[in-house]
């Protein structure tokens, strides 16, 4: 007989009356042990009281708020039982509209029981409007200005305005690197300023409902580097229906446009090549530079379809996520060939699909709170599984860049450096020409050259591909206090080609093991994992990775 237990059962109980709007009901329970206390009989005692009635809606605190826009995410109804579900549905529907520090949803004179009662809604409103200014210098960007302008409530009708600047610029005498101050000299003053614009507004309704709500973020940046520049402008209008908590649909049309250039003749992969037989690291770069050469416009439908029974998002112990992702992209490049490097330009007009499916199963003190934190300390299992591909539509049609999937890093083969992973395609093609020669005779200079016809590591280091399979296991293991380790395993292979396994008749798995220290904080759980690479038989790669990330799978 566990006490504990029947408190539990006792309050739902009285749950189970207030969900029929028993607001005053009262339940207790008595306890008559055996004479030699082996048994005992558990007796609940229910005072129903009346049921309450809500006879009208006050709404109170909004001063600036218009009523009607508080009133229409109510979902309790004047004349029906005053039910606990819809007085937690109108606190959370209006808490949502985020122009309220507080939403609080009571009776009016609540120790008075009565059968009709006035239901009160108090909300205290936030601050509508806040500005934040960070000016700085710095030797890598010069001068630097930011700022932040945000209206939480616009026209009393909650809706969000969040706008955002940085400004950077550099004078020539203050270049401290020699061929950057060449790349940057002969650069219009425009040209020469680096920007980053953000704007995002949203509406909480469109007359669809309080489920249903609509935004629209923009974005226009200018990022200088040593040897390039791009500049992007892009434009999200989005819809998002979520019924229930757990399930959402979000909708996006999305506008780009993208312009490359890279200081010299060179092409992106040429910039990025040489930069590897300097024995740079890339990574950083190839994020960057996901994008053609030149000018190119991007239009973009995208679907996403979520269902997320997780106790936690950022460290679940139980439950279940998945999202299902369908996105119709169609990019043209400005111009049929690009006057730099006279290479022909490719239109991309393709599907890309994505599948995850996670799980998560506690295995020992499950819901058992230490002392030293309230987190749950048990033992866990977590399983993510990820699934992409992009189809092409028309016979000519290539990837744009950065709708390419990739691999390695904390997201996915911890073995391997971010986005490191090599498509399994290009290794087999690396395989084969192994044995070529790495130079060859130039006839016109008779020096020796980099042999073209030899495919390599470094012939391709954007290393995205067009499918992807990705599994990922670990156990979670509590150690003391907010701190916990973890032994994982991650599997899965990258393919350019989406034909490619089925065609050649094999699947191979690739796989990564390794273990980490995960510690609680206030911002989320800070993750360090080390992967060993238990596949690795290439010379090019790394033998494993150590990876940082805030938030668990």
């Amino acid at each position: 007989m566990s006490t504990v237990k029947i408190d539990e059962a006792r309050r739902r109980v009285a749950d189970a009356y207030k969900e029929e709007g028993y607001a005053f009901v009262d339940v207790k329970y008595a306890i008559e042990q055996s004479p030699d206390r082996t048994r005992a009989r558990v007796r609940f005692i229910v005072s129903e009281g009346e049921q309450v009635f809500v006879r009208s809606l006050v709404i109170r605190g909004n001063v600036y708020t218009k009523a009607s826009t508080i009133e229409r995410r109510i979902a309790l109804t004047v004349g029906q039982p005053y039910r606990a579900s819809e007085i937690r549905k109108t606190e959370e529907r209006i808490a949502t509209l985020g122009a309220f520090a507080s939403v609080e949803v009571a009776l009016e004179n609540p120790y008075v029981p009565q059968r009709n009662k006035v239901v009160v809604i108090t909300v205290v409103e936030r601050p509508r409007q806040y500005t934040e200014v960070a000016p700085g210098f710095t030797t890598g960007e010069g001068f630097r200005l930011a700022t932040e302008y945000g209206h939480r409530n616009l026209w009393g009708n909650a809706v969000q305005l969040t706008l955002r600047l940085q400004l950077a610029y550099i004078p020539t005498p203050l270049i401290i690197d020699p061929t950057a101050r060449d790349n940057y000299r002969d650069l219009a003053l425009i040209a020469r300023l680096g920007m980053r614009a953000t704007g995002s507004i949203v509406f909480p309704e469109i007359g669809l409902g309080p489920l249903v709500r609509t935004g629209v973020d923009g974005i226009l940046v200018h990022d200088l580097q040593r040897d390039f520049f791009i500049t992007k402008l892009a434009a999200v209008p989005n819809v998002n229906w979520r019924p229930i908590n757990e399930f959402q649909i979000s909708l996006f049309q999305s506008f780009e446009f993208n312009n490359s250039r890279i200081f010299g003749s060179q092409s992106i992969v040429e910039y990025l090549q040489s930069l590897q037989r300097q024995n740079f690291n890339t990574a950083d770069l190839q994020r960057k530079l996901l994008v053609p050469d030149g000018e190119s416009y991007v239009f973009a439908q995208r679907a996403l379809i979520s269902w997320d029974r997780r106790d936690n998002a950022f460290n679940a112990t139980k439950g279940t996520y998945v999202v299902s992702g369908v996105e119709h992209v169609d990019a043209y490049p400005l111009g049929s060939r690009d006057e730099r490097t006279d290479r022909a330009r490719t239109e991309s007009h393709f599907f890309k699909l994505t599948q995850t499916f996670g799980g998560y199963v506690c295995l020992t003190r499950c819901g058992v709170r230490t002392r030293e934190n309230s987190t749950k300390a048990s033992i866990r299992i977590a399983a993510l599984t990820r699934l992409g591909a992009n189809v092409q539509i028309t016979p000519t049609s290539a990837t744009y860049p950065d709708r390419l999937f990739f691999m390695g890093g904390v997201d996915s083969m911890r073995g391997w450096n971010l986005n490191s992973f090599v498509p399994q395609d290009d290794v087999d093609r690396i395989f084969k020409a192994k044995d070529l020669p790495d130079t060859v005779l130039d006839p016109a200079t008779g020096q020796q050259i980099p042999n073209s016809g030899k495919f390599t590591a470094d012939t391709k280091p954007i290393r995205g591909g067009n499918f992807m399979v990705n599994e990922r296991v670990e156990l979670r293991i509590p150690v003391t206090g907010p701190v916990e380790t973890v032994l994982f395993v991650d599997m899965g292979n990258l393919w350019t080609d989406p034909t490619y396994p089925f065609t050649k008749g094999a699947f191979p798995i690739r796989a990564a093991a390794g273990s980490g220290i995960r510690v609680q904080t206030p911002v989320g759980p800070l993750a360090v994992d080390y992967g060993i690479n238990v596949t690795r038989v290439k010379s090019y790669e790394d033998f494993g990775a150590i990876n940082f990330a805030i938030g668990l799978f």
